[in-house]
């Protein structure tokens, strides 16, 4: 199942460079490492990982972070938002 997931994750277009990056260092360690198993398994949840992070549309995201002083929601900008009440 690692395998498979890992061969559909290679013929998927356009990759990013960093799941190529990892694919390469993966095929690697299948040559030089006698864990196989281990190596694909846990390889596979990382491609899958970084595959999905690499398709999350950036453009229209901010990022929220909480300031603990006030409990309000503070951008990136660094402006407090709202006070929350939950």
């Amino acid at each position: 199942v690692s395998l498979v997931a890992l061969a559909v994750l290679a013929l998927q277009r356009p990759r990013a460079a960093a799941l190529d990056a990892l694919l390469v260092a993966l095929s690697v360690s299948l040559v030089v490492n006698d864990s196989g198993f281990d190596i694909l398994r846990f390889g596979a949840l990382t491609a899958i990982a970084v595959f999905t992070w690499t398709r999350v549309p950036r453009e229209g995201l901010r990022s929220v972070c909480l300031d603990i002083r006030s409990a309000r929601p503070v951008d990136s900008d660094g402006h407090a938002g709202e006070a929350r009440t939950s």
